[in-house]
């Protein structure tokens, strides 16, 4: 979880539904989560975010029209792709307490690049409106300022769905990296998002699970071994390449070297035919215990020859002490050749967001 979603957990500035077609049983709380690269800002998942505003909106019907630009950075910060997202609506009188409440369309110039919530567009989940509280007091009682969050759409099963996630905020617990400021009339959005780089690998293997393994497999006779460090944050993978031969079973075990760098371990591995086929968390008891949680190890049969891809996260729990925010880890491969192919993989990468909506 990010230290920015844990924000608006403590908060209560999450994602809530705001209305739905008839349907009886869940809505199914869809939301776009940190692992899918699609700029999504602060706070997208399910969530109880009831709470007050204090403001004079807009009346009902006056004609708004927007531009938001987007820059998005790749891991190595180079600008990778920009573009424009196009908004045309009105006011609303959805949120009585909002300074303003907006139902709008978009359209993006470059929908590779112009996407998520923070850039108030998403095909998959279009944005159709949003609420801007000038201040805002949370579930649990908490006054923030220049709230802002964005209304989108979720079609289930052929079920319209409606939802609100929050992508900008500013109060005690600190400020999300966008900004959104009503001057006036206009809504002015400034600042950026951090989004989930790409994955390995879109595609998951049809028989994909996660380790049952319940123990570090110790070294067998024709075993490799290596070490390397990741940061606590998970801002940072290590991906290690191991070699297989077809009839081998394959043993990985993923632990912690030092008491005072031990961590909550985690690796997802990938397989020859380019999908993930794996999730090992929590499997054995660490050989240097971390503040909260377990090591990590999978056991396979390889069935063909071919180079499987192995990459290492901190879930967090570092002991850390001293307060580097390094996790030091060793790992074993029974059965295969080990080679570290990316160290310190970036998992976020960054969108320059900008623009404002004004009335036409």
């Amino acid at each position: 979880m990010s230290a920015r979603f844990g924000w608006l957990l403590a908060l209560g500035l999450t994602s809530f539904a705001f209305g739905c077609d008839e349907k009886s049983g869940d809505s199914g709380g869809e939301g776009e989560g940190e692992g899918e690269g699609e700029g999504e800002g602060e706070g997208e998942g399910e969530g109880e975010g009831e709470g007050e505003g204090e403001g004079e909106g807009e009346g009902e019907g006056v004609a708004y029209a927007g531009t938001i630009n987007v820059t998005n950075y790749d891991a190595d910060d180079m600008a990778s792709c920009s573009g424009v997202v196009s908004l045309a609506g009105a006011t609303n009188s959805d949120c009585p307490d909002c300074d303003l409440s907006l139902s709008f369309e978009g359209t993006a110039d470059n929908a590779d690049c112009t996407y998520g919530f923070s850039a108030f567009y998403d095909a998959d989940f279009p944005v159709v409106g949003l609420k801007h509280y000038a201040e805002y007091t949370s579930y649990y009682g908490g006054v923030y300022y220049n709230v802002t969050a964005v209304d989108y759409a979720y079609d289930y099963y052929g079920y319209m769905y409606y939802f609100s996630s929050f992508i900008a905020f500013e109060g005690y617990y600190g400020n999300s990296d966008l900004s959104t400021v009503l001057s006036g009339d206009e809504l002015v959005v400034s600042g950026g998002a951090s989004n989930a780089a790409p994955s390995l690998y879109e595609d998951v293997c049809e028989d994909a699970a996660y380790s049952d393994a319940t123990e570090a497999f110790p070294a067998g006779i024709i075993s490799e071994y290596g070490e390397s460090s990741i940061p606590c944050d998970g801002s940072a993978t290590d991906v290690w390449a191991v070699d297989v031969t077809s009839g081998t079973t394959v043993q990985i075990t993923v632990d912690t070297i030092d008491a005072d760098t031990a961590f909550d371990t985690r690796f997802l591995g990938w397989s020859p035919d380019e999908c993930l086929m794996v999730d090992a968390d929590d499997n054995f008891d660490c050989t240097y215990t971390p503040v909260d949680y377990q090591c990590s190890s999978w056991e396979f049969e390889a069935d063909a020859d071919g180079t499987w891809y192995f990459e290492i996260y901190s879930y967090d729990s570092c002991v850390d002490t001293d307060g580097s925010g390094i996790g030091e880890y060793g790992i074993t491969v029974n059965n295969g050749t080990l080679t570290l192919t990316e160290d310190d993989r970036a998992s976020t990468t960054w969108s320059d967001i900008s623009g404002s909506i004004a009335p036409e």
